[in-house]
């Protein structure tokens, strides 16, 4: 399922954010491949990825700081006008239009895109990160599968008319190159 939305962006974008609003397991990750596959300076700006790089993290006692540093980074990486990839669940319209702020400073446009899949296909991507993360001992931040539900009733903001795509039935290859698409 794909949303026939517009998009936000400034005609033939050179800079862009590339800001993706989904769930935990609707394939960020997987779209977030398919697109460094086809930009090779594509800069992932991830909450996800620096939480981890603070030793002792835990989830109630560094969430702020954490966000501090991602929303930062994004600026940082601004500055260099290579394209950016934000991944960070923005809670709010207000932090939307800020990362939106940032982009704009320093010329880039500032692309969101959703993607979504059905609760029971989201559970069961859950169920085999889990699995994978215990084969190869990998640290994922959930791991309980009641907490990972509850967690689906949180969304990150994004306009409602950006446009959606459901991972269930879209391929992240597809996806990919309509972003492409549109941005360049």
């Amino acid at each position: 399922m794909e949303s026939d939305k517009a998009w936000k962006r400034p005609a033939r974008a050179k800079r862009f954010v590339i800001y993706v609003s989904a769930p935990s397991c609707a394939g960020k990750s997987t779209l977030t491949a398919a697109l460094a596959k086809r930009m090779p300076d594509l800069y992932t700006v991830s909450y996800d990825k620096l939480k981890w790089q603070l030793s002792g993290y835990h989830r109630g006692k560094h969430k702020g700081l954490i966000r501090e540093l991602t929303i930062g980074l994004l600026e940082v990486v601004c500055r260099t006008h290579i394209p950016v990839l934000l991944d960070l669940f923005l809670k709010d319209e207000a932090e939307y239009l800020h990362c939106g702020k940032i982009a704009k400073r320093y010329g880039y446009g500032f692309v969101t895109i959703k993607l979504t899949a059905p609760k029971s296909v989201l559970v069961q991507r859950f169920r085999e990160r889990v699995a994978n993360a215990k084969k190869t001992g990998t640290k994922i931040s959930v791991t309980d599968e009641d907490l990972f539900v509850k967690n689906l009733s949180t969304h990150s903001f994004a306009p409602a008319d950006a446009p959606l795509f459901d991972t269930s039935i879209t391929d992240a290859d597809y996806i990919a190159d309509k972003i492409l698409r549109e941005l360049v």
